[in-house]
């Protein structure tokens, strides 16, 4: 099933640039699934708190998603409020990007 449609199924509305719903975050997590990415051989498992958050935007959201996706086969995009939930390093000598779980996520 495609991206859009997993969360459209949950109650949000998706644009071409991102999906929100008219509802509080709190109301839709008992629906939604954990968010499995897979960077090189380390599996992170996010909650929906993880990667929703609250908002309010010209459409009246009061939830939005926290990721996004381009097209089928483009994979997703991580933005910055993904990044609060994790330390991140970033060695440009090695050309490599870490991941640890930052302990005041709040989930």
């Amino acid at each position: 099933m495609e991206v859009k449609a997993i969360f459209e199924s949950v109650g949000f509305t998706c644009t071409s640039y991102y999906c929100g719903a008219q509802k509080n975050c709190s109301e839709l997590y008992s629906k939604m699934s954990y968010v499995k990415v897979v960077l090189d051989d380390t599996v992170y498992w996010i909650p929906p708190e993880g990667y929703t958050q609250a908002a309010q935007n010209e459409a009246n959201f009061t939830c939005m998603l926290a990721i996004n996706s381009g097209a089928p086969d483009a994979g997703l995009t991580l933005g910055s409020y993904f990044l609060t939930s994790y330390y991140a390093e970033f060695d440009y000598d090695e050309e490599k990007v870490s991941f640890a779980v930052n302990a005041k996520a709040g989930w």
